[in-house]
Formats: structure tokens, C-alpha cells, sequence
């Protein structure tokens, strides 16, 4: 029989998925996984910070306007408030204790962004969590203008992705890609 494992699970704290750590627990062992790894878009400190030094890195009118929606938020919203972080990873260890039929990971999926690769490594090295994902969607400090996702990339664009998805590979920080 095959074994049933899910390691990219996301929870609402992401804004792009629904149900919190609990009822995607459920899920998986209705569905009738072994292992699960939640793993919700990371949350970031000094999230402010980290905006104010993509604003040379924005190309367009939409990029400026989710770049000031994300300063005002505190973050985009598709990653994990950083005032969510202590919740969700005491959520996890609280379903660790009450599920015994599935093995848990904690973990989270980072880009490659150079300015929280410390960060990255407490997050792992402290047990905080198991493992991290490389989600590796936007160049450098930007989030607004330089999406990977999306079609027509410049070729310029294709080269900075594959450079920092090598640099990602080599701080040994991420699980898989």
C-alpha cells in the first residue's frame, strides 16, 4: 500500500486557503494520510523594513499600490502575519499532542530573500520548526513588480530566478523546492 504524505499544506493564516491546523489535520487523516507537514508562507520580522528597500525594485502603478497595501497591512496578503507566527506554531504542537494516528511537521515556505536567511536558520536550528520550503515567487526584496509565476518572464527575469534559486540550494536551509 502507498504511503500518503502531504508536506505543502497551507491554513487561512496565508489568505489563499481555508480552515485553520486542526480541520486540515482532520482532512488529511480522513483522506487517509500517514504524514503531514503544515507549511504556511512564512512570516516575516521587520516586514516594514524589508518593503522600504523593494521600492527600487517596482516597475509599475500596481506594484507602488501593493507595496503601500502591504506596509499599511504589515505584510502582502498572501504570506502569514508575523504576529500569527507564535499561534499557528502553538496550534501545531497542540494537534502533535492530540493527533497520534499522523506524524506532523511544522514548517514554513520561504523565498529565497538574503536579508532573513539568519532568520531562516534560527527557525530550524531552534526547533521551531522541521523544515522549510523554498516558494521561491519574488526576486529580492520585491513582492509587487517581480512575480516568477507569471507568464511572458523577461529573460532577464529567467536568469535572476534560476541565480537565486541556485544560491537558495546552496545554504542548505531548504527541504526541497
Amino acid at each position: 500500500m502507498k504511503k500518503m504524505i502531504n508536506y505543502h499544506t497551507h491554513t487561512y493564516r496565508c489568505g489563499h486557503a481555508v480552515g485553520n491546523e486542526y480541520e486540515m489535520i482532520e482532512a488529511a487523516l480522513h483522506e487517509g494520510y500517514q504524514e503531514i507537514g503544515m507549511s504556511c508562507h512564512i512570516a516575516l520580522p521587520h516586514y516594514r523594513s524589508h518593503l522600504l528597500h523593494s521600492l527600487s525594485s517596482i516597475r509599475s502603478i500596481q506594484g507602488l499600490k501593493s507595496c503601500i497595501g502591504a506596509f499599511l497591512r504589515n505584510g502582502p496578503k498572501m504570506r502569514m502575519p508575523y504576529d500569527e507566527k507564535e499561534d499557528y506554531l502553538d496550534a501545531l504542537n497542540n494537534c502533535q499532542k492530540h493527533f497520534h494516528y499522523i506524524k506532523i511537521y511544522k514548517g514554513f515556505e520561504a523565498e529565497y530573500f538574503e536579508d532573513y536567511l539568519d532568520y531562516y536558520q534560527n527557525l530550524l536550528s531552534s526547533g521551531e520548526v522541521d523544515y522549510l520550503i523554498l516558494g521561491h515567487h519574488f526576486h529580492k526584496h520585491s513582492i509587487h513588480d517581480c512575480y516568477y509565476g507569471r507568464k511572458n518572464l523577461t529573460k532577464k527575469d529567467l536568469l535572476n530566478y534560476v541565480e537565486e534559486l541556485e544560491k537558495a540550494m546552496d545554504t542548505g536551509l531548504f527541504t526541497y523546492i
